[in-house]
């Protein structure tokens, strides 16, 4: 299975793909982070900003791709999904994370209230 992490970062994810037999690939914008990543993962690693494109993929490349928590940081999603949709295969799997802004609305809510309790 080859897999993509867009926003991958110091690689963990990427290690426990590398530990389950998959080709790996991450992204990240950071180049320190990809610096961090390769201490500990056998992945093809690209400091580069996703909002350029995934030039350096070919079409129907991908088996699954992960976001998590890069989304929201995008300047044009739009654009870097249409991308994503590219590289991965006619099968394949996108998995999307981004942070819950109701859990935090409700903690800092909590933490308001508390103050002035």
């Amino acid at each position: 299975m080859r897999v993509l992490d867009i926003g991958c970062a110091y690689g963990y994810l990427l290690r426990l793909f590398d530990n389950a037999g998959c080709e790996t690939y991450g992204i990240d914008i950071s180049e320190y982070a990809i610096k961090q990543a390769r201490r500990i993962t056998r992945a093809k690693l690209y400091a580069w900003d996703v909002d350029r494109g995934l030039p350096m993929f070919q079409d129907n490349f991908f088996d699954l791709i992960t976001i998590l928590h890069v989304i929201e940081h995008l300047h044009s999603p739009y654009n870097v999904l249409k991308e994503v949709h590219r590289v991965l295969k006619p099968k394949g799997k996108l998995i999307i994370g981004t942070p819950n802004l109701n859990a935090i609305a409700r903690l800092l809510l909590k933490l308001i209230r508390r103050e002035n309790e």
